[in-house]
């Protein structure tokens, strides 16, 4: 690869990405603003290389020093390095491979100094030549640890901690990195797992597992994934599922909280980048390998992770890595939902009881695969493919209590918490559920120099998608009639205790003596293609007399998403026996078998487990019957309002210099952006639809200044102010609608809903101290225009007339644009290993980190609702990750504690009391790691040591919406690498 000569960090390189919102336009004006767009972006380029010009000149008079830098115990490379010329006050840090360029430099003796993280200070003299490159590679030691006369050098959390923080110090905007350490990972599953740790990033489970992110407390959608440096739609679109990507595929992660120039404006909150192996990472043969196998505590069962890679390099010249992982669990989860309503009292009363178990087996496999070549010194090409995939396959048995329609609800003595119903019906929901995503990134790329100039290329194919397939059965019983005391009191365990006229209380409830029998047909389904080409130079240029880097490219994104969102086909099954076929058999798919479960109700009442298998086998029975019979049809279980195709197209380029004085570095730029979106869908009225388009397109300029201060080597201030934009989801864009005319309402899609853009800036202290540590204290805030809300609003023109009826005046109901809001937050982190203690306690460390946010917006005007001030959903008030850990004589532990405030799940557009929250969550894990050699290690893992529950309400805390159990999970495993 060309080597970097980036006065800061090569993690800025030209390393673009994007991944935006919808928008739909038809080709010609497409065509037309793209030609607009790059009429700009070839003024802006040859701005640039005017301006860069006189830099030629200085080439004649000066020469360039370059090297590598490595680790002398390894012989990897060491990225983030930090290279000076004293005399000149010239630099620049070390790219991924270790390498370094500095042009420009008066002929004569130079000190070079060299530092790293955890290294020794390296000093030597060199001797430039006019218009010649002077080699300098450089070999780092370890600083060790005294201890009783015997040198110990660090572990995996300080060696990766080391790589991280200089990597991070070096970069010249807001950015936190997770390094790879060099013996292996801790047992972390998934990306969203990992990221965890990282100063401001909130995690959102699902049955207990991370999945999602909350960036610096903001809405999932505002944060991007790139993969190798560009951009990838996730398979949900917008919002991303960190939890598809397992942690043996990831190298190191990138969260970059302040966008420069040079990446794509669409990351709010941010981007992570997800960089996986090179074998030039770690140059020769290595083949390491993984295998952990687990226990599930509440589904007493297995789970097991095996990963593996092999990667070999020959001659520096050509370099291969293959990397395979796959990690499965067989899970049991407890669910009790509730359901409420407002009475006329003002007061939220339950009018649902629902109790679940759910047996899930879950999935993840990965497969990566790069292949590097690298000709000469100054020339590097690659091609890379990464495939993930999350599988989930659930058996429900789910048991649902109408309490809202029994005698006695909100009358008597009944409260909101505890009363006496009568009459209490109940219904069945039971089958499988089989979810499918998956995402396969593809790229080719390479990085060349033409004399003073460095090219850098890259061009990807990205294909995701997303499933789900819930065939369900739904019986219903109100008979025999059952009494409920329900109790909710309790928010953790809002209980049922049932009775009958026959029987003072129900100690074994009927599962198979139904009275209706009706299928629900849920589907779901979404496709994306999306097609990537991004170009930009660099060069070394003279600017007041001291070194800077100027910087611009463009790129181009194509993508088009289509599919359907979740669809729900009602199957009378009632029906059967018209049919002249048998009702289902419920009794011969019991199992004799109780629902494994911690949380009281199905065991008080000897509940069964189901037979999904057979279930499923009931219900296409069931449908084929009726199909024959002309009772149904399962063609139209998707209605053509759930379907979509949306195409986005992004024509982007930009400029930037990094200027690099003595004193730190100042980048400072802008990024212009076109976003063309072409949208189909279909209309529905009645009975009948007809397909419908819309186009829209939008230009918007993003400009972005960094300037970071060293005060001393150890000690940097930065400060930021940037503009970025967050545009709607696909799904969000459709023109598909359902237009009900005896109801005067529409549902459905919106192309006309604008771009969320944001003005933000960020000023942040950090210290680096002995030990791989950090004192940091950041400040952040984000100004938001238009945000964007599920809601209702007044039609107040013709776009939904057709055959003379006018629709003026319906609701509309949709995703909308609220009012301006904004979002504070401080960020503090102390992180550090103690060398400084006696003896062995000096393997002793912390790594902590909280943060403390703010957030408000205005919703949108709604029918007969006056707008309110609420929080961003996905805002937490407080965020908290703190760890102990030891590492001495081969030895590393961790015992690791995670909490969040509670935070805003979704807002009703109608009344907050509907408002959904998810409560205050906390983990507390342990893990502990044990090298024989390079070679060997043995590990151990234990997660939600106090078996903490996940838990939901309404409103507020007294209204249980949602309580999950999933139990603790434990894990061993040995590592082993050659």
């Amino acid at each position: 690869m060309a080597p970097s000569r980036h006065s800061q960090n090569p993690d800025s390189a030209p390393t673009d990405s994007r991944n935006h919102g919808p928008s739909p336009f038809p080709s010609l004006l497409r065509h037309a603003a793209a030609a607009g767009a790059g009429r700009l972006l070839v003024l802006l380029l040859g701005l640039c290389v005017v301006i860069a010009a006189p830099a030629s000149a200085q080439q004649d008079r000066t020469g360039t020093v370059t090297g590598v830098v490595t680790d002398s115990a390894r012989g990897t490379p060491l990225p983030g390095s930090n290279v000076q010329l004293s005399e000149v006050g010239r630099g620049t840090s070390t790219d991924r491979n270790g390498r370094f360029r500095i042009e420009g430099i008066p002929a004569g003796e130079h000190t070079l100094r060299v530092t790293y993280i955890g290294r020794k200070q390296e000093r030597r003299t060199v001797s430039v030549k006019p218009n010649e490159i002077t080699q300098a590679d450089v070999v780092l030691t370890r600083k060790a640890t005294e201890m009783g006369g015997v040198s110990v050098s660090a572990s995996p959390i300080v060696g990766s901690q080391e790589a991280a923080l200089s990597r991070q110090k070096a970069a010249p905007v807001v950015k936190n990195i997770i390094a790879s350490d060099q013996v292996g990972k801790f047992p972390d599953q998934n990306a969203a797992a990992a990221l965890s740790r990282v100063p401001g990033v909130a995690i959102q489970r699902d049955q207990g597992q991370a999945r999602y992110v909350n960036l610096r407390g903001t809405p999932q959608r505002w944060t991007r994934l790139a993969i190798n440096g560009l951009n990838v739609i996730g398979s949900e679109g917008r919002v991303v599922r960190f939890d598809e990507i397992p942690a043996p595929i990831i190298h190191s992660t990138e969260v970059t909280k302040a966008i420069a120039p040079n990446k794509p404006a669409s990351a709010i909150a941010g981007q992570i980048n997800v960089e996986t192996a090179s074998a030039f990472d770690n140059p020769g043969l290595h083949v390491n390998g993984e295998v952990s196998p687990g226990y599930m505590g509440m589904s007493q069962d297995l789970q097991y992770d095996a990963s593996a890679q092999i990667s070999n390099t020959w001659n520096e010249t050509l370099g291969i890595v293959l990397t395979a992982s796959r990690y499965k669990r067989n899970q049991v989860t407890n669910n009790i939902e509730s359901g409420y309503e407002i009475g006329p009292d003002g007061r939220l009363w339950p009018s649902e009881a629902d109790y679940r178990v759910y047996y899930l087996d879950r999935t993840n496999n990965a497969f990566s695969g790069r292949f590097d070549l690298r000709p000469s010194e100054t020339q590097e090409f690659f091609v890379s493919s990464t495939y993930v995939e999350f599988n989930d396959d659930e058996q429900r048995n789910q048991y649902v209590f109408d309490l809202g329609g029994a005698s006695g609800f909100q009358e008597g003595s009944n409260t909101p918490t505890q009363g006496t119903l009568q009459d209490v019906s109940r219904n069945g929901l039971l089958g499988p559920g089989r979810y499918r995503n998956s995402t396969w990134t593809n790229m080719v790329g390479g990085e060349s120099q033409f004399g003073a100039w460095d090219l850098s290329y890259r061009g990807s194919y990205t294909r995701t998608s997303s499933s789900a397939e819930l065939p369900l059965m739904r019986p219903g019983q109100s008979s025999p009639s059952l009494t409920a005391e329900y109790d909710f009191s309790d928010p953790n365990f809002p209980s049922l205790d049932l009775s009958s006229p026959t029987s003072s209380s129900v100690d074994d409830l009927s599962q198979t003596d139904y009275e209706t029998d009706l299928g629900l047909d849920i589907n779901s389904q979404s496709d994306t293609d999306a097609y990537a080409a991004k170009i930009d130079l660099q060069r070394n240029w003279s600017l007041f007399g001291t070194s800077s880097d100027i910087q611009f490219g463009a790129k181009f994104d194509t993508r088009e998403k289509s599919g359907y969102d979740f669809a729900v086909s009602t199957i009378p099954f009632y029906l059967l026996q018209k049919a002249g076929a048998p009702a289902i058999d419920f009794e011969g798919q019991l199992m004799d078998e109780g629902l494994r479960s911690d949380f009281p109700f199905p065991n008080r009442y000897d509940l069964e487990r189901f037979d999904v298998s057979g279930l499923e086998n009931e219900f296409d029975r069931a449908v084929r019957q009726l199909e024959e019979a002309g009772l149904y049809d399962r063609s139209e279980a998707v209605p053509d309002e759930n379907r979509y195709t949306v195409q986005e197209d992004i024509y982007s380029g930009y400029v930037m210099n990094t200027w690099s004085p003595s004193w730190g570095s100042v980048l400072g730029g802008v990024r212009v952006e076109q976003a063309g979106y072409e949208s189909d869908g279909f209309r529905v009225v009645d009975d009948g639809s007809e397909s419908v388009s819309t186009s829209t397109s939008e230009t918007e300029f993003f400009p972005s200044l960094h300037v970071n201060v060293d005060v001393t080597d150890d000690i940097r201030i930065r400060a930021a102010g940037t503009r970025t934009i967050g545009r709607a989801g696909f799904a969000e864009r459709r023109p598909s609608v359902n237009i009900d005319d005896a109801n005067q309402t529409i549902n459905g899609g919106n192309p006309s809903v604008k771009a969320e853009k944001a003005w933000g800036a960020d000023l942040s202290f950090e210290y680096y101290l002995s030990g791989a540590g950090i004192a940091s204290v950041s400040g952040f805030g984000k100004w938001i225009r238009n945000p964007q809300f599920a809601s209702a609003t007044i039609v107040d023109g013709d776009r939904f007339d057709a055959d003379g009826r006018d629709r003026s005046g319906y609701i509309y109901e949709t995703t909308l644009n609220g009012q301006d809001g904004r979002i504070y937050g401080v960020e503090m982190e102390y992180s550090q290993q103690w060398i400084f203690l006696p003896g062995a306690l000096g393997g002793l460390g912390v790594q902590t980190n909280a943060t403390f946010l703010d957030s408000k917006f205005t919703t949108p005007d709604a029918p007969n609702t006056e707008p309110r001030e609420a929080r961003f959903p996905g805002t937490s008030d407080a965020i908290f990750n703190g760890s102990v850990f030891y590492e001495r004589y081969g030895l590393s532990a961790r015992l690791s504690y995670q909490w969040r405030d509670d935070w805003v799940d979704s807002l009703d557009p109608t009344d907050e009391r509907l408002d959904t929250y998810w409560d205050d969550e906390s983990r507390l894990s342990v893990s502990a790691r044990y090298s024989f050699s390079d070679r060997y290690t043995v590990f151990a893992d234990a997660n939600n040591l106090t078996d903490e529950l996940g838990r939901r309400y309404k409103g507020s805390e007294g209204n249980p919406l949602e309580v999950e159990g999933f139990g603790r999970r434990y894990q061993i495993g040995v590592r082993v690498s050659y």
